[in-house]
């Protein structure tokens, strides 16, 4: 026997007990979490280091490592990838658990030898009742993140691709409930993690999975969770972090913080869809197009629109921008009644921006401020990216369009 099989089998045995070795052709040496640790958080990946490097065959999966966690669910995915003699899988859980996590892998070296082995790992809580961070508040608070680059760290991500999401911290019920829109098409997984962090690794641990279910869904999606989950994002959602991992960019691809709570609320808050702007030059106006679905138990108000890009907004009563009959009349408000999907277009009630600071091109993502009131009037304010769209034929904001409307540009 050689002197290297000697080793190789000495360090399985001793390090990674319960691994099962096919042959010497390379060997685990490594992997986070280790073999028969137990560590107080869940990662992020899982991450596999072998003696020597993988082969790898185009597009063919054959590297593969799967992570099943103690309700027996798989929470690994499709995207196994490998970099030299490490292999990496994305985590995506539905739920936080404690207890034995069980790994199995199935690699092939250099030579075309196949390696399989399965370890255990655990995931381990405090016995102690952990202590809150402040007094329990009262119904519902809303907290958004634009994901977009800005908040990676230490890796590179997508330079073009973005995603806003709304969360509803609902203390009442003890739940989180939210909703995703993205158009990235090959997400992985979505956590929240803390941002004290130096860099975006392996090694950073879940706060909070997101079902993939929720990516544009129509309906916020809602998951129980301890009232320190709850508390730590109200009143530390600045030290959180949203990451979106992809099959372009597993480590990574786009990530932003948390916003503060914004104001007291009543429901589970609102929808907002299908928001897109028109083209302008700078300085010009842009129309808007926005569908804002009142999910709360009584009627709300939506009380305007704003852009750090526009000078200037409203809402307004229009009989219809594309036939001529343009005379825009403001309105303070619009009543949305329970259950009500109100549409903001280029007909009746619509919506604009005037005194753009940049010009808006085919295809750019821009962020709005949408505010409303629920039904004991505390303001409000939800955010959404809107696509910039070709203006349609007929259009017009003109100067007759916005006559008599202090501050309004065109």
């Amino acid at each position: 026997m050689s002197q290297r099989l000697l080793f190789s089998l000495l360090l399985v045995s001793t390090l990674f007990y319960g691994i099962s070795n096919a042959s010497a052709h390379t060997v685990l040496i490594h992997s986070d979490p280790a073999a028969n640790s137990t560590v107080t958080a869940l990662p992020e990946q899982i991450s596999l280091t072998f003696a020597d490097p993988l082969l790898v065959l185009g597009s063919h999966a054959i590297n593969q490592v799967q992570v099943v966690d103690p309700s027996g669910a798989v929470i690994t995915s499709a995207n196994n990838v490998v970099k030299g003699a490490v292999l990496t899988n994305v985590l995506s859980p539905n739920a936080l658990l404690s207890g034995v996590f069980h790994v199995s892998f199935r690699v092939v070296a250099l030579d075309g030898h196949v390696i399989s082995g399965t370890f255990n790992f655990s995931v381990g809580t405090t016995s102690a009742t952990p202590t809150l961070p402040g007094p329990i508040p009262n119904g519902i608070f809303q907290i958004t993140a634009i994901a977009n680059g800005s908040g990676l760290m230490g890796e590179v991500g997508s330079p073009t691709q973005s995603a806003r999401v709304s969360f509803d911290l609902d203390f009442t019920h003890k739940e989180i409930c939210y909703q995703i829109t993205t158009k990235i098409p090959d997400v992985l997984a979505v956590h929240v993690h803390s941002m004290n962090q130096t860099n975006m690794s392996i090694s950073d641990e879940i706060f909070l999975p997101i079902n993939l279910a929720s990516l544009n869904s129509k309906e916020p999606f809602c998951t129980t969770v301890s009232l320190n989950t709850l508390s730590l994002l109200y009143y530390n959602s600045s030290r959180y972090m949203i990451m979106f991992h992809t099959k372009a960019f597993p480590n990574g691809a786009v990530a932003g913080p948390l916003t503060s709570p914004k104001s007291f609320a009543t429901g589970i808050g609102v929808s907002l869809r299908g928001a897109t702007l028109t083209s302008t030059a700078l300085g010009g106006s842009s129309a808007l197009v926005l569908s804002f679905t009142n999910n709360q138990s009584k009627s709300i108000l939506l009380t305007g629109i704003s852009s750090s890009l526009a000078s200037s907004a409203m809402i307004f009563y229009d009989s219809n921008m594309c036939q001529g009959n343009n005379v825009m009349r403001p309105l303070q408000n619009i009543a949305v009644s329970s259950g009500q999907t109100q549409l903001l277009g280029y007909k009746y009630q619509g919506g604009i921006l005037s005194g753009l600071r940049k010009k808006l091109s085919l295809g750019d993502q821009i962020a709005l401020d949408v505010h409303w009131e629920d039904f004991a009037g505390n303001p409000r304010t939800s955010e959404i990216l809107a696509s910039v769209v070709k203006q349609p034929k007929g259009l017009r904001l003109g100067t007759d369009a916005m006559a008599g409307m202090p501050g309004m540009r065109h």
